[in-house]
């Protein structure tokens, strides 16, 4: 992984005290949701993960590692930010059954244990066509015949304003080709709760490029007053949906994905 890489999300985190969202109120509301819809997938698998090793690639502050291992799985988190890594060891370094490390190749190298389920959450999308294609490897090669993997994605939209770390534009189905590449075969794709990100992104991709003003104009500068205002009123309006009814946003509108892979038992 590119170097440079590190150290613009070493810089983002200790900004912002983790690599998610740039906007804190964003972020608050979104990542419960998040955590929630990937608890309730794993739920839906034939059989329960209490004991399953689980490899959360590009692990953050450690949020939903610390979630899988509260059902009992052994999971281990990486990261390529050493400050998302020491800030996860911080706050769930002391359970027995998780671990934290910063990625590199030779994480893979050395690594002789084959993971029950492989989980990404929007780590994959700031991944180029060559990084994504060595990544898919290295995971398929930490797994085994039916291992999972499981994969929140931007499926829809351009890049965001924050150049070091824009997602590259990926939709549905170039995402289930770049899988099946590797022989991930899909179970099913999902949404989560993301009324109020769905909105907030049609609102950022109904101004044009070149624009450099306006409530969500120039999203280079700081937030505008008036940007503030309109975030926190949509999230306040679908604050219900989201968050109280957990009612998913459809696939054919939500930005973001949920994909369930599975390496095909008869390899």
């Amino acid at each position: 992984m590119d170097n440079s890489k590190a150290k613009n999300w070493n810089k983002r985190a200790l900004s912002q005290g983790h690599t998610g969202w740039g906007n804190s109120s964003i972020y608050n509301y979104d990542q419960p949701s998040r955590i929630h819809s990937i608890l309730k997938i794993i739920d839906s698998l034939p059989f329960p993960i209490n004991g399953f090793s689980i490899l959360d690639f590009g692990c953050g502050t450690g949020d939903f590692s610390s979630a899988l291992a509260k059902l009992g799985a052994k999971v281990t988190g990486i990261d390529i930010s050493d400050v998302v890594i020491g800030k996860a060891q911080q706050v769930y370094g002391n359970k027995d059954n998780i671990t934290f490390e910063i990625s590199s190749d030779s994480f893979f190298i050395k690594n002789p244990e084959m993971f029950d389920i492989v989980m990404s959450i929007t780590v994959m999308q700031h991944l180029d066509d060559f990084e994504l294609k060595k990544t898919l490897g290295q995971i398929y090669e930490v797994t085994s015949p039916g291992s999972y993997l499981l994969v929140l994605e931007m499926v829809r939209g351009a890049k965001n304003f924050d150049d070091n770390t824009s997602p590259i534009p990926r939709g549905h189905d170039d995402w289930l080709r770049e899988f099946g590449n590797f022989g991930f075969e899909l179970i099913k794709t999902s949404s989560y709760p993301q009324w109020a990100i769905t909105i907030l992104s049609n609102l950022a991709r109904s101004v044009r490029p070149k624009q450099k003003s306006g409530a969500f104009g120039n999203l280079r500068a700081k937030p505008s007053t008036l940007r503030k205002i309109v975030t926190r009123v949509v999230l306040m309006t679908c604050f219900p949906l989201d968050r109280v009814l957990k009612k998913s946003t459809p696939l054919a509108l939500a930005p973001y994905n949920i994909f369930l892979l599975r390496r095909p038992l008869g390899e």
